[in-house]
């Protein structure tokens, strides 16, 4: 038996990876490097590859220790790769299938769901045997190969893809099925059973070629996992062998991949996400940093709601018929009531003097907002954000602080649970109030002066501290808090990087408490 089957194109590439334009021949093709990969983990794998090619190729591949089980050709696959303006054109395609009269058994089959593959016929095969599968998807296809994805999707253990091809197929996964999600030079994601976790990646130099860098990660995964079934070193022997690939052209060929960072080891990342804080503490500014990192968050913020009723309000006061405009999104309920007394208006909100910002008359309109964004959230991961500040009224009326009304509000709606955390954004009201004047400037969500000074003047979130963790107790749970002070002022580049070293920390800080 094998160990290991890869089934998709090899093929001649031809590369230019620099400005020079100098053309680079080399074997390629996405089991040509995975295959490859798979047995520099370890040269014991019995590995096999089904595909098109010529009768040299074959020859190199089974005098590197791969198993030749595909059809010879007598004109390869040729690629023609410029990485330099990102285009790839190919010629001399040949379908590829099986046609092997003799039984193949292997513990893994691996098979790239992309146009020239003969799927059906490779999956249906009923003299190709395995016990598990995993497939790939490319990102100028994959919206073709849904159909297909879901006719196999009870046989599929794992799929390899990237970033943008995760948001095109993600809707029609399920938490039995591992996903690995490699993302540029940003950590790896894998899920499975409703948990992420990432993989660190270090920033590489001297990069010769990019062409073949996720199929040897591929191939580096699987070459461990049919191996120890070991999630974590599965996950670092495929980084190190895509970095390994990137250093030079063509597959890799018998090359060291020992780890050798022992604590580099995978790390959960929280499945939701409540980000609070003053006004302009960076809320926002977080938030994008974060996602940017790891695209997977619907991202919840009660300012859309908010600037609806602003928006509402200030047209029913110029005419009581505005109350039946259509583009209501949010605040069906608002508009009922006010229909409701027609003549006596009570309005949640007025234009401040100046005519700069607003004031909120009904501090009830902070719990409002929230409830209102919550109600578009569809998926298990979150991202919310929202800020409180000092209000009397709303705290006689609730006898509590709206951070705390607004949190629990939160957990009747999403039920928080040992998945979340609480990012606390701190900054001082000066640097707040710089802030605030320059979205002014460029027609942002201008927080009014008077507001901003008595409203928002200091940080009213409480929170507990139990040596060096920090958490709050809410309604009997008792939920992560990290608090990030966000008092200086940036250029973009240093407050990038500052926002991605803080986000590190924060994963760091809740794989270290999230159990306690």
């Amino acid at each position: 038996m094998l160990n290991l089957i890869y089934v998709g194109n090899i093929s001649e590439d031809n590369i230019i990876s620099d400005e020079r334009g100098k053309l680079h021949k080399c074997l390629g093709g996405s089991t040509v490097y995975s295959s490859h990969a798979s047995k520099c983990v370890s040269n014991k794998l019995r590995i096999g590859i089904i595909g098109n090619t010529c009768i040299n190729y074959k020859n190199k591949l089974e005098a590197n220790g791969i198993e030749f089980l595909g059809n010879v050709v007598e004109t390869n696959t040729e690629f023609y790769i410029n990485e330099v303006t990102n285009e790839c054109l190919g010629r001399n395609y040949n379908m590829v299938s099986c046609e092997n009269s003799k039984k193949i058994e292997t513990q893994h089959l691996h098979v790239s769901f992309r146009k020239g593959i003969n799927i059906e016929q490779i999956l249906n095969n009923q003299l190709i045997s395995y016990n598990t599968l995993s497939i790939d998807v490319m990102i100028h296809s994959v919206k073709e190969m849904i159909p297909v994805i879901l006719k196999y999707l009870e046989k599929i253990n794992i799929i390899f893809c990237n970033m943008d091809e995760y948001k095109i197929i993600k809707e029609y996964l399920n938490d039995k099925i591992k996903i690995v999600v490699t993302n540029n030079s940003n950590p790896i994601l894998f899920m499975e059973n409703g948990k992420v976790f990432i993989q660190e990646i270090e920033k590489m130099d001297n990069v010769v070629s990019t062409t073949g860098a996720g199929d040897s990660f591929v191939g580096g995964f699987l070459g461990e996992f049919v191996l120890s079934k070991n999630l974590n070193e599965s996950i670092q022997k495929g980084v190190i062998t895509s970095q390994k690939s990137i250093l030079g052209y063509g597959p890799l060929i018998k090359c060291n991949v020992d780890i050798e960072n022992a604590n580099n080891a995978i790390k959960e990342i929280p499945k939701k996400i409540v980000v609070i804080g003053n006004s302009c503490a960076g809320k926002s500014t977080f938030v994008k940093y974060y996602k940017e990192l790891f695209d997977i968050y619907e991202e919840i913020d009660d300012i859309e709601p908010l600037k609806e009723i602003f928006k509402l309000d200030d047209m029913v006061r110029e005419s009581i018929s505005n109350l039946y405009i259509k583009d209501i999104k949010y605040c069906f309920d608002i508009v009922e009531e006010y229909k409701s007394d027609i003549n006596n208006i009570n309005f949640y909100t007025q234009k401040a003097i100046n005519g700069n910002g607003h004031v909120i008359l009904r501090p009830v309109l902070w719990n409002k907002i929230l409830k209102y964004s919550l109600n578009k959230c569809e998926y298990d991961n979150l991202i919310i954000q929202f800020s409180r500040g000092k209000d009397e009224d709303y705290e006689k009326e609730y006898n509590q602080n709206a951070y705390l009304k607004n949190l629990l509000d939160i957990d009747k709606k999403i039920c928080l649970d040992s998945g979340t955390i609480i990012i606390n954004l701190q900054a001082d009201l000066e640097k707040r109030i710089i802030r605030n004047e320059k979205r002014r400037i460029s027609g942002g969500h201008y927080v009014e002066e008077n507001t901003m000074k008595q409203i928002y003047s200091k940080d009213i979130f409480e929170y507990l501290t139990d040596n060096e963790v920090s958490f709050l107790n809410l309604d009997g749970k008792r939920i992560l808090v990290y608090n990030l002070n966000n008092n200086k002022i940036f250029e973009e580049d240093e407050l990038q990087q500052y926002m991605r070293d803080e986000i590190i920390k924060i994963i760091k800080y809740y794989n270290k408490y999230k159990e306690d």
